[in-house]
């Protein structure tokens, strides 16, 4: 399976991307949880200063999956407020580099 959030590191920059190019980049529950991780990672790695958010195909993000909150029931995506929580908590910069869509 490809890992949904890639992250890739040049000196102080950490860029992550959203890997769901299928979806126009939408995030599905694991997708979520594992950006969440992601900017975690960044706000602890005392080497990264600034973090890119971009995403893979074309596509920036589109939001929520919502084809999984209509198939999954036991979550819809972004119920789980520790979701928000990786960027909300980063005291770093954090650029988002949108590709139009």
């Amino acid at each position: 399976m490809t890992a949904k959030i890639l992250v890739e590191t040049a000196g102080p920059v950490t860029t992550l991307i959203i890997n769901r190019p299928q979806a126009k980049n939408a995030l599905d529950n694991e997708a979520a949880r594992a950006l969440g991780a992601a900017f975690k990672a960044f706000e602890a790695d005392p080497e990264a200063q600034v973090a890119v958010l971009t995403g893979a195909g074309g596509a920036f993000c589109a939001g929520a999956d919502i084809s999984v909150g209509l198939t999954d029931t036991r979550r819809a995506p972004y119920t789980d407020a520790r979701v928000y929580a990786g960027a909300s908590e980063v005291m770093k910069v954090i650029i988002a580099r949108s590709l139009g869509l």
